[in-house]
């Protein structure tokens, strides 16, 4: 190796790792050896693990509600008569969609398939993640009375029953104690602004306090979702919008809603409008949720 003036300044040579120079003579600087081996120049690998914080991958929350080739047929004689023909649907927690449809577009079937008062002929069903073609009666029951809400246009009230009873029925079936079942129901009709007509009975209620009253019975339980039936259709102009509003403010609130309607004055309010004709979606991208 060559020694190098101390007055002069030239390429190091190199030295092999592990190699140790001789001594340099008096008045010599020895040029100092060049490192091959980047952690004996100082080098220090990164740790990525430990420099940056991945984010944690998890999987998109499951619809409240998923059709999956939802078919309904129906035997009339001779003929097969197809009411909804393979429709696929996703409704997410939080949304509220509006489906619409002529008289005998399919619109009833639909709601029945949705709300497990009625089975498919073929396809799938989700509501709340579960799986629902291999249930039994009494599964789709529980299910049913635990998940979904019901609003139907008619009120479906018993007579003879105060709205606290009409309202508490659900909690029946669902063996809940009779006072908290009271307390709970009391809570719905609450509200629903319905503190002064507790004990009336629903013939002496308008027709907008009636449909309230199912709207707290729908509650009562705590579903993850509420299916309305023409919820105006049996109301007048002011009455309608009073509901309108009631529903309005139950979905800002987080409830998820399916309305089947034909007026689309109760579909403006909703985030989704899907047309239903012969038993299809006439936009299936819109309905399956991919757009």
């Amino acid at each position: 190796m060559a020694d190098v003036p101390a007055s002069a300044v030239a390429p190091a040579s190199v030295v092999a790792a592990g190699a140790s120079a001789p001594a340099a003579p008096a008045g010599v600087v020895r040029a100092a050896p060049v490192a091959t081996d980047p952690y004996q120049a100082g080098y220090q690998p990164v740790d990525l693990q430990a420099t940056y914080e991945y984010p944690e991958m998890t999987a998109p929350p499951a619809p409240v509600l998923q059709a999956i080739q939802l078919t309904r047929d129906y035997q009339v004689g001779d003929e097969i008569v197809r009411a909804v023909r393979e429709i696929d649907l996703a409704v997410h927690r939080g949304e509220s969609v509006a489906v619409m449809g002529a008289s005998g577009s399919g619109k009833s079937t639909l709601l029945h398939l949705l709300g497990l008062l009625d089975r498919p002929t073929g396809g799938r069903l989700l509501v709340d993640g579960v799986d629902t073609v291999s249930l039994t009666d009494d599964q789709l029951a529980g299910l049913r009375n635990r998940a979904i809400g019901f609003v139907f246009q008619s009120f479906n009230l018993v007579a003879g029953e105060s709205a606290l009873e009409n309202v508490a029925a659900p909690l029946v079936y669902a063996r809940v104690r009779r006072a908290e079942r009271l307390e709970r129901a009391t809570a719905a009709l609450l509200e629903v602004g319905l503190a002064d007509r507790l004990k009336h009975d629903p013939s002496r209620l308008s027709g907008g306090q009636r449909q309230r009253v199912a709207i707290a019975r729908a509650l009562v339980t705590r579903p993850q979702l509420l299916l309305a039936d023409e919820p105006t259709g049996n109301l007048d102009t002011t009455a309608g919008a009073s509901i309108l509003q009631l529903l309005a403010q139950l979905h800002a609130d987080g409830m998820t809603l399916v309305m089947i309607t034909h007026d689309p004055g109760v579909a403006a309010m909703a985030s989704r409008v899907l047309q239903l004709t012969d038993g299809q979606f006439t936009d299936p991208a819109l309905a399956a949720g991919w757009m």
